[in-house]
């Protein structure tokens, strides 16, 4: 017994998989090339969380039957750093009415097209996000002043969605570190280690950092570290991310005095004289 002809559109005709970037979409064009004598549906069966359809199935009647229908596959631009994924769609002709009552080989036909598989196309979707960090502070090195009590403010954010928290330190001598309070951010170690939860991953999170005043003549040079941890694959191996802190002494050698003096101090000492100027 025959089987309901179509026509599928929009499909590339090679052999190989049919590639999709994330984020991307193709449009599928369907249609029969007979007439059916019942209501044909078509369901297309397959996408998931990393391919998605626009519709889940097409209807066919003798109506229009051979007018294209259309639907859209799309690549889930999810944000997560993964290798290809292979997807299978699959494309399924079935009678969505009972044929009873059309008789003789109408009837047979509405039945035998029930679940027929017409195609099942074979899907890429090529990953496009890139792990990594973003700064808010762009400059290498860090500059502060001794007498800034404001301080400046380090920001992160990461670049894609991690599969586990991470776990962010910064950690650096002769400064003060403060955490910057987030949503869905905590901050463990005296504030030192940032936890971000993988549902506010893209977040700008970070601390405020001030130099010490320590009224001690002394420029002071030293390196702050941000060290990454994470059971995620990506961010577990992340590497340390090293800079260079430069804080501006503002303390100045020499002698402070309780008054001004404009003259010379005279000094009597067992009778003489001893004349001393400030300078």
């Amino acid at each position: 017994l025959p089987i309901l002809s179509y026509e599928l559109a929009g499909v590339p005709t090679s052999d190989e998989p049919w590639v999709l970037k994330e984020g991307e979409s193709q449009t599928l064009q369907f249609k029969l090339t007979a007439e059916p004598t019942c209501t044909v549906t078509v369901s297309v069966q397959g996408p998931n969380a990393d391919l998605t359809s626009s519709v889940s199935e097409l209807q066919f009647t003798k109506h229009n039957w051979a007018a294209f229908q259309s639907f859209d596959l799309t690549a889930v631009a999810d944000q997560v750093v993964e290798a290809k994924k292979y997807e299978k769609v699959s494309i399924f002709l079935e009678t969505s009415t009972s044929a009873a009552g059309l008789g003789g080989a109408e009837s047979k036909l509405c039945q035998d097209i029930n679940g027929h598989r017409t195609n099942q196309l074979h899907v890429i979707v090529e990953d496009v996000d890139v792990a990594g960090i973003e700064y808010s502070h762009e400059d290498p090195v860090l500059h502060l002043n001794e007498t800034d009590s404001i301080g400046t403010d380090i920001r992160l954010r990461l670049k894609s969605k991690p599969s586990h928290p991470v776990i962010v330190a910064f950690l650096a001598n002769h400064v003060t570190v403060s955490p910057i309070l987030a949503d869905g951010v905590t901050f463990m170690y005296g504030g030192l280690f940032m936890f971000i939860d993988p549902a506010h991953w893209d977040q700008w999170n970070g601390w405020n950092v001030k130099a010490i005043n320590d009224d001690i003549y002394k420029p002071v040079k030293a390196v702050g570290e941000i060290m990454f941890m994470s059971e995620d694959i990506i961010y577990q191996t992340f590497p340390t991310v090293k800079m260079e802190i430069l804080v501006n002494d503002d303390d100045k050698p020499g002698v402070s005095f309780s008054r001004d003096w404009n003259t010379n101090i005279e000094v009597v000492e067992g009778g003489a004289v001893a004349k001393y100027t400030v300078v």
